[in-house]
């Protein structure tokens, strides 16, 4: 008998959560076992932001889906989707290799060492753009104290 089949569920599902959300999905082809491991909710907990619901609530772009009730399918549904928050000051979303929350900041929202940087910054419009100005920094002296 293998090592594996000694060991709880619910305790290989949470071996898997500390693992990515790729190897999660990949161990499920492993057994029966590890498939219904790797689909618990357990596994998949971390990987969701426990503020996803305030995440949701701030973000001005509505859910084209009702939330799953799974945490796996919860996070399958979000990775590939874009909160806009800070009335379109900020973008988030969820990595789907990581789990990790990725956010893009506007540059007028930028500050380094507590300075705004905005007034040092070029603009020039890019329509194909997330945000309706790109900026390049114009000064590097900001970067040496």
């Amino acid at each position: 008998m293998d090592n594996f089949a000694k060991l709880p569920e619910d305790c290989i599902s949470e071996i898997l959560s500390l693992t990515s959300p790729v190897d999660v999905s990949t161990c499920s082809i492993i057994s029966k076992r590890f498939k219904s491991a790797s689909d618990s909710d357990i596994a998949w907990n971390k990987f969701v932001p426990s503020d996803i619901d305030d995440i949701i609530s701030k973000s001005s772009t509505p859910l084209p889906f009702e939330l799953p009730p799974t945490k796996k399918h919860q996070f399958l549904s979000l990775s590939g989707f874009c909160f806009i928050l800070d009335e379109g000051k900020k973008i988030l979303r969820l990595d789907k290799q990581t789990g990790k929350k990725c956010v893009m900041v506007a540059p007028s929202e930028l500050m380094f060492n507590g300075t705004n940087i905005s007034p040092h910054l070029r603009r020039r419009p890019e329509p194909t753009a997330r945000f309706l100005t790109q900026s390049h920094a114009s000064i590097i002296n900001l970067l040496v104290p």
